[in-house]
């Protein structure tokens, strides 16, 4: 048996030294579960070739996904994967430099991890988020009337993209005469990593969180960053840790809610019966929201894991030092199949009544 096995695109296992199989979800027109099915079927911990150059592992089956997302050696620190970071030509995302997603919960391990989400976390209230509630109401009503007179739109780059860019600033407090770059930049860090103007936008978000927490700090107001400044008491944040959290919650809270907004719609423009259905019984939004997270996660992928020594899942052995990515959007269907014994649940909202 090969130490490790590589994905050919029908399930079959080359050796490692032969080749790498392109990554497929850089093919934003491949349908993701055909391929992780494929995989589960004959390989089902795979190394990949990305066009940025690395070559991660990629777990895709239920329990072995369990298991690596619950091995403490397969740690969020990118420092473990170094060597091959660094002759990808990525240290400045990963490591180093502005641009690098540093000292925040995302590259962390417990205890660490614990400490700054519950930091981070603490300021999630339930008045913060009740507050902001008219607001995003009145975001959303003023890019809805945007399209209306045109009488059609792009979903995704005139509403998706824009409506969690907009509300992220009006939580963070970003001024109103720094939306348009904001907004930029934000879309610019979602980018493939082999794009020029994701690194590009990476570090002017970093400079300019930077900047505004200065800003705050001077100036406070009623906003996020502002009551992350004031609660660095006793157990605080870090300066750099505060920048970062509030880097990684920009780009996060955008990516999760462009991918969720998407998805919703297309199940929707596959499904016309529950889009009526939504439309007659607006009490079920509540309901088809959560529906929508589970029939297609936002996150197709969980972030980045590094080998911190040899790990061996299934019957793969992961070399110390690889990346490793676990692959949860496709976990959610084959519990279902545990579970009930189905291949892919519909979507329906009537039990979210």
């Amino acid at each position: 048996m090969a130490e490790y096995t590589e994905y050919s695109g029908a399930g079959m296992r080359i050796a490692a030294a032969e080749r790498f199989e392109a990554d497929f979800k850089e093919d934003a027109g491949a349908d993701p579960h055909e391929h992780y099915a494929a995989m589960r079927g004959g390989c089902p911990v795979v190394r990949v070739r990305k066009g940025n150059g690395l070559r991660p592992f990629l777990i895709t089956r239920y329990a072995d996904a369990k298991a690596a997302l619950l091995d403490p050696r397969l740690s969020k620190n990118p420092e473990y994967g170094r060597e091959e970071i660094v002759a990808a030509g990525l240290a400045e995302v990963f490591l180093e430099g502005a641009a690098a997603l540093a000292d925040n919960m995302l590259v962390a391990d417990p205890p660490d991890h614990t400490r700054l989400r519950k930091l981070v976390a603490g300021q999630f209230t339930t008045r913060r988020s009740a507050e902001l509630g008219p607001r995003v109401q009145q975001i959303t009503d003023e890019l809805i009337d945007a399209i209306a007179p045109v009488g059609r739109a792009d979903f995704m780059a005139d509403f998706a993209v824009q409506l969690p860019a907009l509300v992220i600033a009006e939580l963070l407090g970003v001024p109103d005469s720094d939306r348009d770059r904001f907004r930029l930049w934000s879309q610019e860090s979602l980018l493939p990593q082999q794009d020029p103007r994701q690194l590009a936008g990476l570090s002017a978000l970093a400079r300019y969180v930077a900047e505004i927490v200065e800003r705050k700090r001077a100036a406070p107001g009623e906003d996020l960053i502002s009551a992350m400044i004031e609660s660095r008491g006793e157990d605080r944040l870090t300066e750099r840790e505060l920048v970062s959290s509030i880097r990684l919650l920009i780009i996060a809270g955008h990516e999760t809610t462009v991918n969720l907004l998407g998805n919703g719609m297309l199940a929707l423009l596959r499904d016309p019966a529950q889009a009526d259905l939504l439309r007659e019984r607006p009490e079920l939004v509540p309901g088809a929201v959560e529906e929508f997270l589970r029939y297609e996660s936002p996150v197709e992928r969980a972030t980045a894991r590094f080998a911190s020594q040899d790990v061996r899942i299934g019957e793969t052995l992961i070399p110390r030092g690889s990346m490793v990515y676990v692959a949860p959007e496709d976990l959610t269907y084959q519990q279902s199949v545990l579970m009930r014994g189905l291949t892919r649940l519909p979507i329906r909202f009537q039990a979210a009544a």
